[in-house]
């Protein structure tokens, strides 16, 4: 692992800290008008999650990152609705199934 890599992940460490404790420190609650303040810091949070699962190790893990860019997708929808993002984020789940299937297939 290069130091650049090194690097991001612990910045991305710090910052990810950060926005969990912003999160969970905020006091809004569904259906208040400061929700979607909060939701940014999920949306930041899992966005360091897959800086994070992209940069570790050797080569990325793909099921890793399908399921924090499902997350983020479902996340964005609220802050774009009307923009298909959870229809792209279902796909995400069928083609997972469909490669697990494929892997399930050739192991038998």
């Amino acid at each position: 692992m290069g130091e650049n890599q090194k690097l991001i992940l612990r910045l991305c460490q710090q910052a990810h800290a950060l926005a969990e404790v912003s999160y969970l420190e905020h006091p809004a609650a569904r259906g208040e008008t400061d929700w979607l303040e909060k939701r940014k810091y999920l949306i930041a949070d899992i966005s360091l999650h897959m800086v994070q699962g992209a940069l570790q190790g050797e080569q990325a893990d793909s099921l890793l990152l399908r399921r924090y860019l499902y997350s983020l997708l479902i996340l964005c929808e609220e802050f774009l609705p009307g923009e298909g993002l959870s229809a792209a984020a279902e796909k995400l789940l069928e083609k997972q199934a469909e490669q697990q299937s494929s892997v399930n297939a050739e192991q038998i």
